[in-house]
């Protein structure tokens, strides 16, 4: 499920399945697939029933879904400034703040390699782990020994630890399991930065019809401050739908806009 209302979990959470890494073969170190949290005994013994309905587990050890966070902002905060410059320049200032907003950054997940393209540091990932034979077409240093028939016979001698930071990589790189692209969109946002001057009347030219002029000019969605790695972290493919939020697929960034205006009185 992408968001779900349930007992225990607060509105428009977040609920599948948490992806901790890479799984290991237990004799061989070699990597097996990708590893989900799963159920221990505590879990299990302390509410089996809500794991069993709504987690989607049938007993201690299971993969089972849990919250992974809010679409919707745990804070929301502004910041105001009107500010007058001697008697006519004035300068209007508006800042936002929305921290603690997960965002489900689909255009990542479905244009990723393994889905739809090709990506070179996804294949490169892969040969490292020996996925593309002894002597990969990507050239990289492969992690492991191979057999005289060609299969991987186990990791290099010294390599074990980097091995792990590889299969580790390659695993949250898996775009089956949601998770893997689930992002912290909080961000902060100087969105409103106008400036205008009132040029008065227009008598001192010999302008008597005009008996007031101002000039104004504004810009929209000035800056942005994000670790979300998307094109922009206000966006959600389903717009003002309330149903599904955060979602960032194929969804074009909000612009940045300019506004230059003259108000004249008669």
């Amino acid at each position: 499920d992408m968001q779900v209302i349930q007992p225990g979990l607060p509105k428009y959470a977040f609920y599948n399945f948490k992806v901790l890494g890479a799984s290991f073969d237990s004799e061989t170190g070699l990597y097996t697939g990708v590893q989900l949290d799963t159920v221990t005994n505590a879990m299990w013994q302390a509410d089996s029933v809500y794991l069993k309905r709504y987690a989607f587990a049938t007993g201690v050890g299971d993969p089972f879904k849990q919250y992974l966070g809010r679409s919707a902002p745990n804070e929301i905060r502004h910041l105001s400034l009107n500010l007058k410059i001697m008697k006519n320049f004035k300068v209007y200032a508006l800042w936002d703040w929305k921290l603690g907003v997960m965002m489900q950054n689909d255009t990542k997940r479905y244009t990723h390699p393994s889905y739809l393209a090709n990506s070179k540091h996804m294949d490169e990932t892969a040969d490292r782990l020996g996925l593309g034979g002894s002597e990969p077409e990507s050239g990289v240093d492969v992690l492991v020994d191979f057999d005289d028939d060609g299969n991987i016979s186990g990791i290099k001698s010294g390599k074990e630890s980097e091995y792990e930071d590889v299969a580790t990589a390659y695993a949250k790189m898996d775009w089956v399991y949601p998770h893997n692209w689930l992002r912290d969109a909080s961000f902060s946002k100087l969105r409103e930065l106008s400036f205008s001057y009132n040029i008065g009347s227009l008598d001192r030219l010999g302008i008597k019809q005009l008996s007031d002029v101002q000039v104004y000019y504004s810009i929209q969605n000035v800056w942005t401050k994000t670790d979300y790695d998307g094109a922009d972290p206000e966006i959600s493919h389903n717009g003002a739908v309330s149903g599904i939020r955060s979602v960032d697929f194929l969804t074009l960034q909000n612009p940045r806009t300019h506004t230059f205006g003259i108000t004249v009185t008669f």
